[in-house]
C-alpha cells in the first residue's frame, strides 16, 4: 500500500513524537529517511523525514509531488502559513493519540468524483480528503473539460462551483441536464452567497441540478463528514457532536441516485477497525474546516 503522504515535517518541541512516530513508520515496513532541505533531492524514495520545517520547504515538496505531512504543534499563523502553501494533512494529537496515527487511505470506494472550481489550493485540498478516503476524484478547471469528463468517464458525484460556470448560466444548466438524462451523476453546488446577484443565479435552474449549495469554508467539513458513501446507518464520530452531513439513496446498493442534507446528533460510536481508521484520518484534515481558500 502507498502511504498518504511522502515526507514528514516535525514541529519546533515535537522531536521526542518525532522519534517515535520515526519508528511507527518503519516498524509497518516503510522506508524512511532523514534528511533535511539542502539533501532532499539526493533521495527518491522512501518517506522524507524532516526535522525542521517551513510553508517554503512543504510548497516545494509538493512541486515535486511529494505530500508533505506536518506532525506536531504548531501555531495559528504557522497552519495558515502551511495551508496557503498546499499542506492538507497535519496530525496535532497528543502522545497518547500515537496509536491512532493514520498512514494508509481508507479502502477503496465504489464512487468516483469530479470536482470544477477555479480555487487551485481547494482544488487540492478537496482532492486530498477524497483520496484519503478512498475515493477517485478527477479536477478540472475549465467547464468544457468537466462536461467531456462526465461524458467519458464514469462519474457518480460532481462538486461544481457555480460562480465559476460559464454565462449564461441558464444554458450551463441544459447542458447538465441533458446529461442527467443519460447518465446517473449528483452534483453538489458551490455557491458565494455574499456575491451580487445570488438571486438572479439562483432564478436560472441551478438548484435543478444541485439541490443542496455549499459556501467553500463549508464544503470540506460536510463532505468529510458524509464519507465514505455508504448504506450504514451510521457514520461513526470521536465524540457526541451535531455535525452536517449528506445522506444518500442507492442504486444496486452501490451507486448514489439521490441525496439530502441533514444536520445528526450521534453518541459516540466506534465499529470495526476501518470505521476507526476513517475517523482518525479525518482527524488529518480537521484543521481545515472553516476555511475559504480565497
Amino acid at each position: 500500500m502507498i502511504p498518504l503522504f511522502g515526507a514528514v515535517l516535525i514541529s519546533p518541541g515535537s522531536e521526542k513524537e518525532g522519534k517515535l512516530l520515526h519508528a511507527w513508520l518503519k516498524y509497518h515496513s516503510l522506508q524512511v529517511t532523514e534528511v533535511h532541505s539542502k539533501n532532499w533531492k539526493d533521495h527518491s524514495s522512501g518517506i522524507l523525514f524532516f526535522s525542521k520545517s517551513t510553508p517554503e520547504l512543504a510548497k516545494e515538496l509538493l512541486e515535486w509531488s511529494i505530500e508533505p505531512l506536518l506532525f506536531g504543534s504548531f501555531t495559528e499563523a504557522e497552519k495558515e502559513n502551511f495551508r496557503k502553501a498546499g499542506v492538507s494533512l497535519l496530525w496535532q494529537e497528543d502522545g497518547s493519540r500515537f496509536s491512532d496515527f493514520p498512514i494508509f487511505s481508507a479502502n477503496a470506494s465504489s464512487t468516483n468524483w469530479a470536482v470544477f472550481s477555479t480555487r487551485p489550493r481547494f482544488d487540492k485540498h478537496i482532492f486530498s480528503l477524497l483520496r484519503a478516503m478512498g475515493e477517485v476524484a478527477y479536477t478540472e478547471g475549465v467547464f468544457e473539460h468537466l462536461v467531456a469528463r462526465i461524458k467519458t468517464s464514469p462519474i457518480h458525484l460532481v462538486l461544481l462551483d457555480w460562480d465559476a460556470v460559464p454565462s449564461p448560466i441558464s444554458k450551463s444548466v441544459e447542458v447538465l441536464k441533458s446529461i442527467q438524462k443519460e447518465k446517473q451523476v449528483l452534483f453538489l453546488g458551490l455557491k458565494n452567497f455574499d456575491k451580487e446577484n445570488l438571486y438572479r443565479d439562483l432564478s436560472q435552474g441551478i438548484t435543478e441540478i444541485s439541490p443542496s449549495l455549499f459556501p467553500y469554508s463549508e464544503i470540506l467539513e460536510v463532505v468529510s463528514n458524509s464519507l465514505p458513501i455508504t448504506k450504514k446507518e451510521e457514520i461513526p464520530r470521536s465524540k457526541s457532536v451535531n455535525f452536517k452531513r449528506l445522506t444518500f439513496e442507492f442504486q444496486e446498493k452501490k451507486i448514489p441516485v439521490r441525496y439530502q442534507l441533514e444536520e445528526r446528533f450521534v453518541e459516540n460510536n466506534y465499529g470495526d477497525k476501518e470505521q476507526k481508521k476513517i475517523e482518525n484520518i479525518r482527524k488529518l484534515f480537521t484543521w481545515l474546516y472553516g476555511s475559504s481558500f480565497d
